[in-house]
């Protein structure tokens, strides 16, 4: 089951060959440069020229700087945005009559598709230029183009007869063309094939064409896979010690050329063969050395990752702002617009243009008229809102010194009561206490109207405290409010009807939860949150 799992490993990375042995090698990084300025770099220009080529309806290079921004976006895994230029591309090559620009920008999406693993729309997109370039002769290169990309597509979905079919008539093509690494990488891919389908004599016939055309062309990623794929089938066969010289011959290529994924496969499939071989030394060293290599390569994958979200975002930025400039710029063209019909306006006579000029100074001084105005009742507002948020501050407080008072009086009552012995005179005494006591019992209902303020005047206070610690309790909210306030011990303890050491506690068990330093105040850490 291990071998099967490798087997397939081998051959997606072979139906891929195409596409690997023509990366596009345009965006170079070197040391003192990031991935992030490099790529906005190179997105800023290219829009520029784009910008460029569409104000002077040089559509067919407009559509190739389209090709150019879709690719840089399918780089970083932006599929929509890819999908987006390659239409745009597409529409731009049809303006300029570039019918054959248009089939490969369609093979391009189709290639994006399979990238992606959507095969049953590469399969479509794929057999819609097909349909076009049906009666085109073998030597087309966009008929070959297609075939070859219908080839990969059937290989992945493990239809091997319609890929061998169409893997055959690219052959046809290189023949024709003398497309020497073509015919290698499509012998590479028939190969695979064959190993798939475990028909090992015709899948090494196939590698051994690939290898000697490689060779020819000294070509050492060519060769070095298709040595690694030899050395598969040797597995296969069981003849460990050749598969792994095979293997060992391959490594230098692959770190020189930096393919960690052939790499990483090599040394899974060198760590099977010494195991094969009880060879535990070298089993364990292989097996370390692609664990590595492929955390080394999660971890990669992980930083590029995020790179690309900066990038993104930052295109996402550079995007409104472009947004923003666009529109300012059909602002300036309306402007224009009405300047030169203004223009042709004075020509027609003096009146006009007294006319006119009468009309213009005349909105001129409404507009300025009216921004006046408005500016007075946006100042007369604001007076107004601060002077009610004065207003209602200082009724607060008034409210809560009332409350502290009422408290501080009924205190100084029940001291008086606790006076009072039981003579006739002190019965009295105590009817009338008693009686200020009754006339002072609405002192619950002003709490709640001062409780009902604090939550209308501080609410944008209370919500950012409820946002940032939504887990404090509504006695240590109610806490947090009255120190806003500025209120003092005595009057928070007032109002609370508990201890002035009560308050104490509740403060410090406030700072405690908002992890508030004891140096530090209450009221800079509010004013700042």
């Amino acid at each position: 089951m291990y071998f099967i799992r490798r087997a397939l490993l081998v051959f997606i990375i072979l139906l891929n060959s195409l596409l690997v042995f023509s990366v596009d090698d345009s965006l170079r990084i070197s040391k003192d440069d990031s991935l992030e300025t490099v790529f906005l770099t190179e997105i800023e220009k290219e829009n520029q020229l784009l910008q460029y080529y569409t104000q002077i309806n040089d559509f067919e290079n407009a559509g190739y700087i389209c090709l150019e921004l879709a690719d840089d976006y399918s780089g970083i895994n932006n599929f929509d945005k890819a999908i987006e230029y390659y239409s745009k591309a597409i529409r731009l090559f049809e303006k300029a009559g570039n019918r054959d620009q248009v089939l490969e920008t369609v093979l391009s999406i189709v290639e994006l598709h399979i990238a992606y693993g959507n095969m049953d729309l590469a399969i479509e997109y794929t057999r819609q230029v097909q349909k076009i370039v049906y009666v085109r002769p073998y030597d087309d290169p966009v008929k070959m183009h297609s075939n070859m990309l219908m080839g990969i597509s059937f290989g992945y979905i493990e239809q091997n007869d319609s890929a061998m079919k169409y893997f055959e008539e690219v052959l046809e093509y290189t023949q024709l063309t003398a497309d020497t690494i073509m015919r290698a990488g499509v012998y590479n891919n028939i190969g695979a094939i064959y190993s798939k389908e475990n028909k090992l004599v015709e899948s090494f016939e196939q590698y051994e064409k690939a290898l000697h055309l490689f060779s020819q062309l000294d070509y050492e990623r060519g060769i070095a896979l298709c040595m690694s794929n030899i050395a598969y089938l040797k597995m296969k066969q069981e003849k460990y010690t050749e598969a792994i010289n095979l293997f060992i011959q391959t490594i230098d290529v692959f770190i020189r050329n930096n393919d960690n994924a052939y790499l990483q496969n090599v040394y899974a499939n060198l760590s099977d063969a010494y195991a094969a071989i009880n060879d535990a030394a070298n089993e364990l060293k292989y097996f370390r050395l692609y664990t590595d290599l492929k955390n080394d390569m999660n971890a990669n994958a992980l930083e590029r990752t995020v790179q690309i979200q900066q990038i993104q975002y930052k295109l996402d930025q550079k995007e409104k702002s472009l947004q923003l400039y666009e529109a300012e710029m059909k602002i300036i063209e309306q402007q224009s617009r009405i300047r030169r019909l203004m223009q042709f306006i004075l020509i027609a006579g003096i009146l006009i243009i007294s006319v006119l000029g009468f009309l213009v100074i005349r909105n001129m001084r409404f507009s300025l008229k009216n921004t006046e105005l408005k500016n007075e009742l946006l100042q007369a507002d604001k007076k107004s809102m601060t002077a009610e948020i004065k207003y209602k501050g200082k009724e607060l407080e008034n409210i809560a010194l009332r409350v502290v008072e009422k408290n501080d009086f009924l205190d100084v009552l029940y001291q008086e009561i606790d006076k009072i012995e039981g003579t006739e005179d002190d019965h009295q005494r105590l009817r009338e206490i008693t009686k200020k006591i009754r006339e002072n019992l609405y002192i619950s209902n002003d709490i709640n109207e001062l409780n009902k303020r604090i939550d209308e005047l501080h609410s944008h206070f209370l919500f950012r405290l409820d946002q940032k610690h939504p887990d404090l309790s509504k006695t240590e909210r109610k806490v947090a409010s009255y120190i806003v306030m500025e209120l003092t011990n005595k009057e928070i303890a007032s109002l609370m009807n508990i201890s002035i050491d009560g308050v104490k506690k509740s403060r410090y068990r406030l700072r405690k939860k908002l992890k508030i330093d004891s140096e530090d105040s209450f009221i800079d850490y509010f004013q700042n949150m």
